[in-house]
């Protein structure tokens, strides 16, 4: 499984965002702006991706620094970078130059674990880990690739056939919350939706036990996701043990292969490989930073500022009503 990666990259996130916070801090943020940013990035790491030797060790590190990165952003977020990245800008077979893929909404959290009980969300990252069923409705396979084959940071992604009965349920939860995979989504149904956020199995939000494989304690940082397409009582057989890893899987209407990342929160699951998400981390950082500044100034009691005032809106429309071209600006 060869995971195409970039440790410069990775390291260039924090002091990129650093260095455009304070860039665009009195200044409004334009789609000209993200776009200049995006070119510099772009640059700087497909130079590196394409020049520099990948060693097995660095891109190990490497992929842990994406997903650090990835658990404090937003899918919307990295949706919105994406948008600005790709705007304008395509391969040489006219498709989107950095590749992300949605789940359809047919797939939706089934549980809502909460990190160090602060309120906010758990965000799902994670290096997908493929499972197909051979036959439909017998969960063996999901049982197999989570107690014998999958690891800390990791998603399961599965392809049940349509299955009409539940493949997961409260037990393989807690299992997948001991090992310290970061979630699982499956194309299908699962159960036990009561006991599914961990409150009631011992394992704690985003803590590991030790387990008679060596699994530390300390290897699960965050809570563990699921994702299904809903919910019944009645679970499948366990005669048909299924195919681990294959190339590529369908769930939620798109194809995932091994090895990509997964980004998962209440607003829906991304996919895409590493290199392309080291190009949309740092543009969405600041996204989501500028609309962390919008809210606050919306919102602090005594000095609110309203919307339309944080941006060129009024001139923006006027501009499109009479045809004439214009960007939407925000000033933070």
């Amino acid at each position: 499984m060869a995971m195409m990666a970039n440790p410069i990259a990775a390291r260039l996130t924090t002091k990129t965002v650093q260095h455009l916070a304070k860039a665009t801090a009195t200044t409004a943020v334009t789609t000209a702006v993200s776009n200049r940013i995006v070119t510099n990035i772009r640059t700087s790491s497909a130079a590196r991706i394409h020049n520099r030797p990948i060693h097995s060790e660095s891109t190990t590190s490497s992929v842990k620094l994406l997903l650090r990165d990835l658990r404090e952003l937003d899918t919307s977020s990295l949706c919105d970078a994406h948008k600005t990245i790709t705007t304008g800008r395509t391969d040489d077979d006219g498709r989107d130059a950095v590749q992300i893929k949605l789940m359809n909404s047919t797939i939706r959290p089934m549980n809502q674990p909460n990190r160090f009980g602060t309120g906010t969300q758990d965000v799902m990252v994670g290096v997908a880990r493929t499972v197909a069923f051979t036959e439909p409705d017998d969960f063996l396979p999901v049982m197999r690739a989570l107690a014998l084959e999958a690891k800390a940071d990791e998603v399961l992604v599965v392809n049940t056939l349509s299955s009409k009965r539940a493949v997961a349920g409260e037990i393989f939860a807690a299992e997948a919350r001991r090992k310290g995979l970061a979630g699982i989504v499956i194309d299908g149904p699962v159960r036990d939706t009561a006991y599914l956020d961990g409150t009631s199995d011992g394992c704690g939000h985003g803590e590991a036990s030790a387990g008679g494989d060596g699994i530390p304690a300390s290897v699960a940082p965050v809570a563990m996701r699921i994702y299904s397409t809903g919910t019944t009582p009645y679970s499948g057989t366990t005669q048909s043990p299924g195919e681990m890893q294959p190339s590529v899987v369908t769930c939620g209407g798109i194809e995932v292969r091994p090895g990509d990342i997964v980004v998962g929160d209440n607003d829906g699951v991304i996919v895409g490989a590493p290199e392309a998400f080291f190009e949309l981390v740092p543009v969405a950082q600041t996204i989501q930073r500028i609309e962390q500044e919008l809210v606050e100034g919306i919102t602090t009691v005594g000095r609110s500022q309203s919307l339309a005032s944080m941006t060129n809106l009024e001139n923006h429309v006027r501009d499109r009503l009479e045809g004439k071209p214009s960007n939407l600006e925000f000033r933070t």
